[in-house]
């Protein structure tokens, strides 16, 4: 019989000595960072402070997406689901003037860590380049322009953004290979669609994406409601691999535009959840809605 100490056994695979959880698919990423296996307190601590960091980097990004402007006339509201902890999908208001005001929305490629950290810098690309500047298309291609070196060959940053009078109700807009928004009009309850597709942000630095940029413009009357979408919400699927879709949003919209905007919010929320049953949130929902009122 041995008289020494008995033996601790790894967490994560229940290897009696590190020979052993060396043959761990769960322990050799935690022997080549240096923890030792048989040290459960260590590594239980380590996943708690990751998680605490994890927290802190998501409170940090929660905070950099603006709150809902206060304008009269005007009424404002969003819903943010990052799929992870992190996201790479975002919606600002930017200053562009007096009385006009630019909405964007995006889609980072991937989500995550390195998602949410291009994500943060697309936003405030955007927000710098669009101050003073009535056209949403000019503001897109000098943000592509100064993006672009940032930007490895494999991630892209789909946009949709526009400059809206808040006198008048003129709403300019452009695309960058994001999906086109709704515009419920309050006179007939039709849904119209916002065709401005554009290329996406990081394919290309100058010339292509400027030759595709399209500035086209709309205008809203009282009661009609734009609704802002990133594809996390159509293309969310169920179990039999059917995706939402755009045609099931806009019934939803046309359901409920006139409306609370926090109620439309709900009703789709709950409707997606619905539609995928069991099925994980596998991308970023962002929905972001604007009423002349």
């Amino acid at each position: 019989m041995g008289t020494g100490h008995p033996m601790k056994r790894c967490p994560a695979c229940n290897a009696q000595n590190e020979d052993s959880a060396k043959n761990c698919v769960k322990c050799r990423s935690l022997i080549r960072e240096g923890t030792t296996v048989m040290d459960p307190i260590k590594i239980i601590a380590r996943g708690i402070q990751q998680q605490l960091e994890i927290q802190s980097a998501r409170q940090k990004q929660l905070r950099t997406l603006p709150r809902e402007p206060a304008i009269p006339g005007w009424e404002f509201a969003n819903l943010y689901h990052p799929a992870t902890a992190m996201g790479g999908d975002f919606y600002d208001f930017v200053p562009v003037a007096e009385r006009q005001i630019g909405i964007s929305i995006g889609d980072v490629s991937g989500h995550g860590v390195d998602a949410a950290f291009i994500m943060g810098k697309a936003m405030k690309a955007l927000n710098i380049f669009g101050r003073n500047v009535l056209s949403p298309a000019k503001a897109l291609v000098t943000t592509n322009a100064d993006i672009f070196p940032d930007l490895d060959r494999q991630t892209f940053i789909s946009i949709f953004y526009g400059v809206l009078d808040l006198a008048s109700g003129l709403f300019r807009y452009a695309g960058a290979g994001h999906p086109p928004p709704f515009l419920a009009r309050a006179q007939g309850g039709t849904i119209e669609t916002l065709e401005a597709r554009g290329v996406v942000l990081g394919m290309d630095r100058g010339p292509l994406f400027e030759k595709n940029v399209r500035e086209l413009e709309t205008t809203l009357q009282k009661g009609d409601v734009l609704l802002f979408f990133t594809d996390g919400i159509t293309e969310a699927a169920n179990l039999d691999g059917e995706q939402f879709g755009e045609d099931r949003l806009g019934e939803i919209l046309k359901a409920h535009f006139r409306g609370d905007l926090k109620a439309l919010m709900q009703s789709i929320e709950l409707s997606v959840e619905r539609f995928q049953d069991s099925i994980e949130q596998a991308d970023d929902m962002t929905l972001l809605a604007v009423r002349r009122s």
